[in-house]
């Protein structure tokens, strides 16, 4: 099971001139953006004001150890070690690093971060990050369900300013929100930055609420938009056009599928796979939930579940995971502080969503007779909740 770090050792001697930008240069680019390169890369994006990628690595361990990365929890864990093989390499090793930035607002609930790649004699890669361990960066993302998020216009804003200083071919990519953005970038750029697009690359991210607010750029740009998701994908399969996916084969089960370290190979393409009934299950029942509900009522439910966190003071889900049960406690007694009427609001969308899931579950195994395992997978998984207040 071959996954991008063998894909280094293949084809890590063949530089970009001699093996165009394909899809798994492409996830690389995007998991060694959740790298902290803070004092490491320029922050300004300049062709003149720059950082190889052999040099990066050098000064990030000279105050990392990389052993340090393998006990920890969160996905991105394999980022650091990923940049390390990478400097190794023919193929990347003289890449230019600019234009890295990290931005957290918590007044505007916004994680923005991005770099850009410059490739000798090709062009640049803009590569924008996904979800980080942060509060704030987990309810952004839950705010796709609303029209605007902050992060998609500095992402968009980004892109056309690289592609103001910058010469060649552009591609632009993220992994999981940073792909969503990297698509909403696209989309809405100005024309003669769109026609200089040679690739959108969309690892494992999330749809849109509202397709029409990124028409028609969408359209003109949509045959050079390239969506992966794992076969039991749940991030990517969130408002995601199934049939316009790309499904590919990963070593893990289920939400650890997001980890795009276990996305399997083959040369230079991803192992292609089918999707799963619970991929299926998770992109009808959110569709067919968010369908119904208004702008305020899914504004209320955002705000009042992560208002819950927030009240409890964890500013990371590493904060989480440390001490669990503590922050289940916490969570339960602030939970329990919160208004009745929201509190009745809250419980009667999660009783909605599960009905709306068992509803299409039936409807699934009907139009595909010997499928049967699919409800009590589900049910295993995302067991409904009993109708009534906490």
């Amino acid at each position: 099971m071959a996954n991008m770090f063998d894909y280094l050792k293949w084809r890590g001697d063949l530089t970009f001139d001699q093996a165009p930008l394909n899809e798994i240069d492409s996830l690389i680019f995007t998991w060694i953006a959740y790298v902290h390169f803070e004092g490491i890369v320029p922050e300004k994006i300049s062709d003149k004001e720059y950082i190889t990628l052999s040099d990066a690595d050098r000064l990030f361990f000279e105050t990392h150890d990389i052993k340090s990365f393998e006990n920890l929890s969160s996905f991105t864990r394999t980022s650091a070690p990923l940049l390390h093989e990478a400097a190794k390499t023919e193929r990347f090793r003289n890449i230019k690093l600019t234009g890295f930035i990290n931005d957290i607002d918590y007044e505007l609930e916004k994680q923005f971060s991005a770099a850009t790649f410059i490739i000798p004699e090709v062009g640049f890669f803009v590569a924008f990050r996904g979800t980080d361990d942060t509060i704030v960066g987990w309810k952004e993302d839950f705010n796709i369900y609303l029209p605007v998020t902050p992060a998609r216009d500095e992402g968009l804003h980004y892109l056309e300013k690289a592609a103001s200083i910058l010469n060649g071919k552009i591609y632009v990519g993220g992994h999981s929100k940073g792909g969503n953005t990297a698509v909403y970038a696209a989309s809405l750029a100005k024309e003669k930055v769109m026609k200089r697009i040679e690739g959108v690359y969309n690892n494992d991210g999330p749809g849109f609420l509202d397709r029409a607010s990124i028409e028609p750029g969408y359209t003109k740009i949509g045959q050079r938009i390239h969506t992966y998701v794992p076969n039991e994908s749940i991030v990517g399969m969130l408002l995601s056009d199934v049939e316009k996916c790309t499904v590919i084969k990963s070593s893990e089960k289920y939400i650890n599928q997001h980890d795009a370290s276990s996305w399997e190979v083959e040369g230079n393409r991803f192992d292609k796979a089918k999707l799963s009934n619970l991929s299926y299950f998770v992109n009808k029942s959110i569709a067919a939930w968010v369908g119904g509900r208004t702008t305020e009522e899914i504004k209320m439910f955002i705000d009042t579940l992560f208002g819950v966190v927030c009240e409890a003071n964890v500013r990371t889900t590493t904060e989480i995971n440390a001490e669990r049960l503590k922050s289940v406690q916490k969570f339960i007694k602030i939970y329990r502080q919160i208004d009745k009427k929201k509190r009745e609001e809250l419980s009667g969308i999660f009783v909605e969503f599960f009905k709306e899931g068992k509803r299409i579950i039936r409807e699934n195994m009907a139009k595909n007779k010997g499928e049967r395992d699919s409800e009590g997978l589900i049910s295993k998984l995302l067991p409904a909740p009993k109708e009534k207040n906490v």
